[in-house]
């Protein structure tokens, strides 16, 4: 059976738009943003983060992929029908499960790559028939457990190591029969998107749940009015390193990038990336040091972060760890026992998550 491609067929890809006003390309061939200098390219970050949330482009590395095959956008959705119909009338039932293991495949990679608890937290190894148990740099500080998504328990945290509980995330995704005889399009693609929601955003409100639970432990929040000027980056940063810790990361909303466009002062200081690639997994540049990250280049349901949101962190082995149990695993199911035409996938994970000291963590929020 064929591989899938998920991509959103009815919108542009970075890779073929133009820039608004302009013939010039977002992306040249030689796979950098097409920008004359620092500030432009900042521009160019802002315009692209608003015709994402616009659904106006998207950014998926598959469909450049499907570039390079030569294929258009309609026969690539002509090619996911199909794969879906085969898998779907396979009475053996090997290709329906074959095609929820491609797309648990492709959900894992993109945690992988796009993740912020993968980026944010150290991955911890745990064997099977034992219980996670994380290392925690700085013992004789408080700690956060996450035991869901949205449940989290504070805890003070005196040795170097600290049991954590495990959870699961998960979707049950259906394919209703009736759909397939209506030859509906980009159900393949629509149900991708489901399950990435379902599990991948639900992965990174983990991680923003434990940070949001640190605030007011050892750092106070920072609230703001107006444009986020370097000074209120700094004033974030010290609330870390005043207890002699690195700054690792800058983690903020889309709607940030405008205001490092107002004055000079953010592009005098600015590192910027410039390679599409690394654009597109969240990581825009540095600034003192520290990695700027957004979810800004995400479809509108798959952010995590509210506007005028911001996050400084330490790096990884200080902030905490996490553990996973393999990849997201797949399980072929139907409804028809229950009375419902319709044949789907069961995917799960299971992860825990610690945020073992809280002083790594700075929060600030435009009021």
């Amino acid at each position: 059976m064929s591989k899938p491609t998920f991509n959103r067929i009815a919108r542009q890809h970075i890779t073929e738009a133009n820039r608004s006003t302009s013939m010039t390309k977002f992306v040249g061939a030689n796979g950098e943003i097409n920008a004359t200098d620092k500030r432009d390219l900042l521009r160019a970050m802002a315009e692209l983060a608003n015709r994402i949330s616009e659904d106006d482009i998207f950014t998926d590395v598959s469909h450049g992929q499907l570039n390079s095959a030569g294929k258009t956008s309609r026969e690539v959705a002509a090619e996911n029908s199909a794969i879906l119909r085969e898998a779907y009338h396979d009475r053996s039932g090997s290709s329906w499960a074959e095609l929820g293991s491609g797309i648990a495949l492709e959900l894992q990679t993109r945690n992988e790559r796009e993740g912020f608890m993968r980026r944010v937290l150290a991955r911890a190894n745990v064997a099977e028939g034992s219980v996670p148990r994380i290392r925690i740099k700085v013992p004789n500080v408080r700690a956060v457990v996450a035991r869901g998504v949205g449940q989290n328990w504070p805890q003070f945290v005196r040795d170097k190591f600290i049991v954590v509980d495990e959870f699961e995330i998960s979707v049950n995704v259906r394919v209703p029969e009736i759909d397939m005889h209506q030859g509906s399009a980009n159900i393949l693609e629509d149900k991708f998107y489901e399950s990435q929601e379902a599990i991948s955003v639900q992965e990174d409100k983990v991680v923003k749940n434990l940070m949001d639970a640190t605030v007011g432990v050892y750092n106070n929040p920072t609230y703001y009015s107006g444009a986020f000027t370097p000074t209120l980056f700094q004033a974030l940063r010290y609330n870390i390193s005043r207890w002699r810790l690195p700054v690792g990361h800058f983690i903020f909303s889309g709607d940030i990038i405008n205001d490092f466009l107002v004055g000079s002062d953010f592009i005098n200081f600015y590192d910027p990336i410039s390679r599409y690639e690394m654009i597109q997994n969240g990581m825009i540049g540095s600034f003192f040091g520290s990695e700027f990250i957004t979810d800004g280049f995400r479809e509108a349901n798959l952010r995590v972060l509210n506007d005028g949101e911001i996050y400084a962190t330490s790096l990884p082995e200080y902030n905490g760890g996490y553990t996973d149990r393999g990849p997201v695993t797949s399980v072929p199911v139907d409804s028809y026992a229950d009375g419902i035409a319709a044949r789907g996938w069961f995917m799960v994970e299971f992860i825990s998550a610690v945020w073992g000291n809280a002083k790594t963590a700075a929060k600030a929020k435009r009021t």
